[in-house]
């Protein structure tokens, strides 16, 4: 889930981030005879990306959440266990270094285009979240099965 979700939010990001860019350096549109600066719309379509990146990033976060509260509750698990040290320190890298990486769109969209600041915002957001839900749920991750594995009914047949 999480690499799919990864995923749409790069596909929403890259066109995003042209846009900021092209209008943040007032770049010239040739089929358009025109340049980036001179564009209508400009913050309208800079807003519509980031409300884009904030529902998509929004699911993201309720999904994740909501998956660390389940696993707490064990007596709902056939099988339930506590990470490893090691993988918790996996965890707590990788979720520092996407905080990172989105701290780093968001100062870079708004140093380039001051328009682009609710696509900065949505970033910053992202970043917070992030370090969030590491740090704070550093003790609880877990790993969990709802129910037994059970054979499909063609193993069943043998």
């Amino acid at each position: 889930m999480n690499s799919f979700i990864n995923l749409i939010l790069l596909v929403i990001s890259l066109p995003a981030l042209f846009v900021a860019v092209f209008v943040g350096f007032d770049l010239p549109i040739e089929f358009l005879h025109t340049t980036a600066g001179q564009l209508p719309y400009r913050f309208a379509l800079l807003a519509s990306f980031a409300m884009l990146l904030l529902i998509v990033s929004l699911r993201r976060s309720i999904r994740r959440w909501m998956g660390v509260k389940m696993c707490e509750q064990t007596a709902k698990f056939v099988w339930n266990q506590p990470i490893s040290n090691r993988r918790t320190k996996r965890v707590l890298v990788y979720n520092s270094l996407e905080a990172g990486i989105f701290l780093a769109l968001a100062v870079g969209v708004i140093s380039i285009c001051k328009e682009a600041w609710p696509l900065g915002l949505v970033y910053l957001l992202m970043c917070i979240d992030a370090l969030s839900f590491a740090f704070m749920n550093r003790l609880k991750f877990r790993v969990a099965l709802s129910q037994r594995p059970s054979l499909s009914p063609i193993a069943k047949s043998f």
